[in-house]
């Protein structure tokens, strides 16, 4: 990671969809759970490399989707993503934290 990556929150129309189809295997899939979720993206510089979906529901939330473009895997940006959500999580309450895997 050359240059400092930034993890900030961004609406739902923003959520970058070829970064959450490595993850999962349609955008159908995806925006069953898109509308209902916080988006979270990693940056680098101007450049979108990371995602995550988290979607709550009382004092739970579940991560949908993480995903770290390929250029960009092995260098800590998924577990920067969910450290960043975990923290969202408690910060909001949230008691219990599921990671979801795509159902095929």
């Amino acid at each position: 990671m050359s240059n400092e990556i930034t993890i900030t929150k961004v609406s739902t129309s923003n959520a970058p969809m070829d970064l959450l189809l490595l993850a999962a295997p349609s955008e159908e899939m995806i925006n069953r759970y898109l509308l209902d979720s916080d988006i979270f993206v990693a940056n680098e510089g101007d450049n979108t490399i990371g995602v995550l979906a988290l979607k709550k529901a009382g004092n739970e939330a579940e991560i949908m989707n993480v995903a770290v473009d390929e250029h960009h895997q092995g260098k800590g940006i998924g577990s920067a993503l969910i450290k960043h959500a975990i923290e969202f999580a408690k910060s909001s309450g949230i008691k219990k934290l599921i990671i979801g895997t795509a159902d095929t």
